[in-house]
């Protein structure tokens, strides 16, 4: 939802001691937190106004820097530039690792056991404890008290949460915008896959 620190990737990435592990979430769901957190507007504006990430933008999204765009638009243009940044540097850096939300909801420990061998950290009895705790079915689906960092989630539960928040007609507009980018960082060779 807060792109600040995706839009850092690069500076992050010229750190030798960090690693950067991108989280893709579902364009209907960010936009469905968004409205439920009352952060309204069209923030793509904003960023096509910064000349670095204007100039590395497809054409199509370049185009929207002057348009007057509803409230939905301007929110799957905004997810569809800041993803296109991360699809850019992803496809330059294949150390970067990409984890899909709807992934990690539905497979929390699956995904952490190959993160922590992929960077060499025991995975130990204590951590599927702890995972548990946070992502099982004795978790509320919504958030408590609508705060915006609940961490304690039935994940498997959340992860259509949005369906019951966008209608069918924003969820076409959503993924006629965003679809295609969203399908090609699902299919890049650094997102996590886990067999069924």
């Amino acid at each position: 939802k807060d792109p600040t620190a995706t839009l850092s990737t690069e500076h992050f990435l010229q750190n030798p001691h960090l690693s950067v592990i991108y989280t893709l979430r579902h364009p209907c769901g960010v936009i469905a937190s968004h409205q439920r957190l009352g952060w309204v507007g069209t923030p793509v504006h904003d960023f096509l106004r910064q000349e670095p990430f204007f100039q590395r933008m497809s054409p199509e999204v370049q185009a929207v820097k002057d348009r007057n765009l509803p409230e939905i638009e301007g929110l799957a243009w905004y997810w569809r530039a800041v993803n296109e940044y991360i699809m850019q540097v992803s496809k330059q850096h294949s150390d970067v690792v990409i984890v899909e939300h709807e992934t990690f909801s539905q497979h929390p420990e699956a995904v952490v056991r190959k993160l922590y061998e992929q960077y060499g950290i025991a995975f130990t009895p204590k951590i599927s404890l702890e995972l548990e705790q946070l992502t099982g079915s004795q978790n509320p689906t919504d958030p408590t008290n609508n705060e915006i960092h609940v961490l304690q989630r039935n994940s498997r539960d959340n992860i259509d949460r949005w369906k019951k928040m966008i209608s069918q007609r924003d969820e076409r507009t959503i993924m006629k915008i965003c679809g295609e980018t969203y399908q090609t960082l699902q299919a890049l060779p650094n997102t996590i896959k886990i067999k069924a």
